[in-house]
């Protein structure tokens, strides 16, 4: 980890979960860690937790990923205030309950620009801040067991609706991103981690 003393890592949904247990694992790692989420009070409890030698390695950004105003205003911060990206943790995701069928649009519409939209925008800026710079930095994308192909949820359980084509459609930004990097010639790595 030493390569990454004071790099600038980005977590998106980073005010809970596996967002928040990455920023503290980063923070205590010696990285420069911007969390990115909705819930302010969620950004400054956690910064709060932090130990206090720690705390001013975590910069709390309130950003709605969905929101591509917001992701740019995030990210020209991190670039004037912090030099740029070296490490992309894409995490923020929502899950809305109801069956993909029924489910009003607007919810549908909710989940897919959180989950893939968000995304997205979070990994060209990211990407555009690590080539500009020429370093060789790494875009993590966390996914979910529901963006595997041939993935059936337990009928027993709720249907995940438009949950499980926004995670299928991020292991394809993952492969496209992963291969446009490589034609490229970059550096940067890319990481996509199927969870629950």
């Amino acid at each position: 980890m030493d390569r990454w003393q004071n790099r600038v890592a980005v977590i998106s949904g980073a005010s809970s979960g596996i967002g928040a247990a990455c920023a503290r694992l980063l923070v205590a790692a010696g990285l420069q860690v911007v969390g990115l989420a909705r819930r302010t009070e969620r950004l400054e409890q956690l910064q709060q937790s932090l130990p206090e030698d720690q705390r001013g390695r975590f910069h709390r950004h309130t950003c709605d990923v969905s929101q591509e105003s917001q992701v740019d205003r995030a990210f020209e911060w991190i670039e004037r205030e912090l030099g740029g990206v070296d490490v992309l943790i894409n995490n923020a995701g929502i899950v809305l309950g109801g069956q993909l069928i029924d489910m009003p649009n607007q919810d549908i519409g909710r989940i897919l620009q959180t989950n893939l939209m968000g995304s997205i925008y979070c990994t060209k800026l990211a990407a555009g801040s690590m080539r500009r710079r020429q370093v060789a930095g790494h875009l993590f994308f966390v996914n979910s067991t529901a963006g595997v192909a041939g993935y059936k949820p337990d009928p027993a359980e709720q249907s995940l609706n438009a949950y499980t084509p926004s995670k299928f459609g991020l292991t394809a930004v993952h492969e496209i991103c992963r291969q446009e990097l490589i034609l490229k010639g970059s550096k940067i790595k890319t990481t996509v981690s199927a969870v629950l």
